[in-house]
């Protein structure tokens, strides 16, 4: 290949990567300075580029966690408490989700949800879909507070296109 071809590459992986960077700032905006951090699916653990935490730990299925686990497979326990709870695009992937959110809302007194909104499912892995209308029933039944949805308009580059615009769905939670 052609180092022209292998730049090219390593452009869009970037591009690709850099697509979460609006949501992430985002997302901070709600988490005070030293907070602990636990992050449910936090793939390459990108938020802690954005965020200054006194302790961070991430659960996923990638090489990256600090813990590799399927949220579908036996409920993860902890013998401590974390400050903020992150649920950044994953909340598609559990098949109980309502089990899900009732055993892991113990383990932070506040959660950030992040959705890309939708109607129909758009990856093989999901195993629900959320909008703004079917997701805060959900989140009610399981906090006992929660904010008004927070959109979060951000650009995303498309491989060797134009760029696209959609709207992230962002919620703040109390336990």
């Amino acid at each position: 290949m052609p180092d022209r071809d292998i730049a090219e590459v390593v452009k869009i992986e970037y591009q690709v990567k850099d697509r979460w960077s609006e949501r992430n700032s985002t997302v901070v905006e709600h988490i005070p300075a030293g907070s602990s951090i636990l992050d449910l699916g936090c793939g390459d653990k990108d938020i802690l580029n954005y965020v200054e935490c006194s302790d961070y730990w991430g659960v996923d299925l990638c090489e990256y966690a600090d813990q590799i686990h399927d949220f579908d497979d036996e409920l993860l326990t902890w013998d401590r408490k974390w400050d903020i709870g992150l649920l950044l695009g994953v909340i598609y992937y559990p098949h109980h989700t309502d089990r899900f959110l009732s055993h892991y809302k113990q383990f932070a007194d506040k959660w950030i949800v992040v959705i890309n909104p939708k109607t129909i499912l758009l990856k093989d892995q999901w195993n629900h879909c959320f909008n703004e209308d079917t997701m805060p029933p959900v989140l009610l039944r399981h906090f006992s507070k929660v904010s008004s949805r927070i959109d979060i308009p951000t650009t995303i580059p498309k491989l060797g296109r134009s760029h696209e615009t959609k709207t992230f769905q962002m919620w703040v939670c109390e336990v």
